[in-house]
């Protein structure tokens, strides 16, 4: 207790405990007891109320470590556009290094627990990454953080533009030394976009997505991504392991929310946006402004669906959409479609039917455990799957009304029998398959009383039914 109160964050901040001994007088003798000695360094606490103060507190961290908190004006935004400093990373050189230390970088405290803004001013190299300090972020609003351009597929030459790297103090690629906790991100729709595409496809339960990630993108780990929420315009994680860091409860926002008057959607916390700009080598200055189709537009593949509006389209310029993508190299594109509420084929000012798909397609509901509605309308070949080998997956949505068809006799003929477990929304042949996971379907009775017969014979689901065989006959795994 006494420690506690000596040093109340000294948890937070990697304090030592050596075991040791003492010697104490008792009863006239000398006798030996165990004891923790303590080894720590109390935190020197900065509040920096202007853009000049920070990048004095940081400088002087970088020269001497030690164990440094930066409590952050939250009164008004605080921007480094009219401050400069000696760069020590840049797009062209090595970095430098900081000695060893921990650098918490948080809001100051208010009765309302308002974040503070830190204005980048697409500027960047004030702090070096891969080096031994490590960095908390604290319930901060970045804005203005200016882009660098990375390579999205290593096997191919094709970049793509970055910032939510945040290269105003840039994380590492080794250790996760930075961390960023309850704070919010504001990045480019096109960034914004590609975060959606490659996470849905990370947390893809599908084997066969799993294979195709892994080998476009050349990696062999996974982010372990826990979404919270999911909207056209922003995405909250709870947790996310990237290289060199970790962030909790963290959301990302894009800057042309396009519902906005003025194209943009400014921080509710204060300060003002500015055009995306290129990190360049001089940190203390930005690049050109970004042309509006590196920042606005989502990518190639990724389609946000909040109505039914959106859905018709969305499939419509699927099918559409060119079978190769220089992105991908030799592999062909998988399209998502991510559904954010409930949607329907026949709703929306038309009526959806006939689409014809060339490419594999992931229907997909929000990354979190919401599960909207895909409603077919109790119709028939609205989707055809046109490839001799593609498939169609769908995760984390409702399916109604789905349209119960007549059985087909082995001679081809219709029998006096229906069901709705032949999804015949969806046209496909042999070769093609339509892989479905976290899917709730709604069927009659005489199919559910199938589907639970099944599920209790477990591994003979389908050899042990005799009554109802014909029913199952369009399934080939069932778990």
């Amino acid at each position: 207790p006494l420690f506690s109160k000596l040093a109340p964050n000294a948890e937070a901040y990697g304090f030592i405990r050596d075991p040791g001994d003492i010697k104490v007088p008792y009863m006239g003798a000398y006798v030996w007891a165990p004891l923790l000695l303590f080894s720590f360094q109390l935190a020197s606490t900065n509040l920096v109320s202007t853009g000049e103060e920070f990048v004095s507190a940081v400088t002087e961290f970088g020269r001497e470590g030690g164990q440094v908190e930066l409590q952050l004006d939250t009164a008004s935004a605080i921007s480094v556009a009219n401050v400069t400093w000696d760069v020590i990373w840049s797009v062209e050189a090595q970095p430098q290094s900081f000695p060893q230390g921990n650098l918490l970088i948080t809001a100051a405290p208010s009765e309302d627990g308002r974040p503070a803004v830190l204005d980048a001013a697409m500027k960047s190299g004030l702090a070096p990454g891969d080096t031994e300090q490590t960095v908390t972020w604290r319930n901060i609003v970045f804005i203005n953080l200016c882009s660098v351009a990375l390579n999205y597929n290593p096997s191919v030459d094709y970049k793509d533009l970055f910032a939510i790297e945040m290269f105003l103090m840039p994380r590492g690629q080794l250790e996760p030394r930075v961390q960023r906790r309850d704070s919010i991100v504001y990045t480019t729709y096109r960034e914004f976009s590609g975060l959606v595409y490659w996470m849905t496809l990370d947390t893809s339960p599908f084997p066969d997505l799993q294979k195709w990630i892994r080998k476009v993108f050349q990696v062999d780990w996974k982010s372990n991504v826990d979404v919270a929420h999911l909207g056209v315009f922003s995405m909250t994680v709870k947790f996310w392991n990237v290289a060199g860091g970790e962030d909790f409860n963290v959301t990302f926002r894009a800057t042309n929310n396009r519902h906005d008057p003025l194209g943009f959607m400014l921080p509710e916390f204060g300060g003002s946006l500015m055009h995306h700009r290129l990190c360049v080598a001089d940190g203390n200055s930005s690049g050109q402004p970004l042309p509006e189709d590196m920042v606005n537009p989502s990518v190639s593949f990724l389609w946000m669906v909040n109505g039914s509006a959106q859905l018709q389209d969305a499939l419509r310029n699927i099918s559409e959409s060119e079978l190769t993508d220089e992105r991908f190299g030799d592999e062909e594109p998988v399209a998502i479609a991510t559904i954010l509420d409930d949607v329907s084929v026949a709703d929306g000012g038309g009526v959806l039917e006939g689409v014809r798909l060339r490419l594999d397609v992931l229907l997909n509901g929000p990354l979190s455990s919401r599960c909207p509605i895909l409603d077919f309308a109790d119709r028939e070949g609205v989707l055809t799957m046109e490839s001799s080998d593609m498939t169609i997956y769908i995760r984390n949505l409702e399916l109604k009304g789905l349209k119960s068809t007549a059985i087909l006799n082995e001679d081809g003929t219709s029998s006096s029998q229906s069901t709705s477990l032949q999804l015949a929304a969806i046209v496909r042949r042999d070769r093609q398959l339509l892989q479905m996971h976290g899917v709730t379907l709604e069927v009659a009775k005489s199919d559910f009383l199938c589907l639970l017969s099944a599920a209790h014979r477990g591994a003979q689901w389908k050899s042990g039914a005799s009554t109802n065989a014909h029913l199952l006959e369009p399934i080939s795994v069932f778990k």
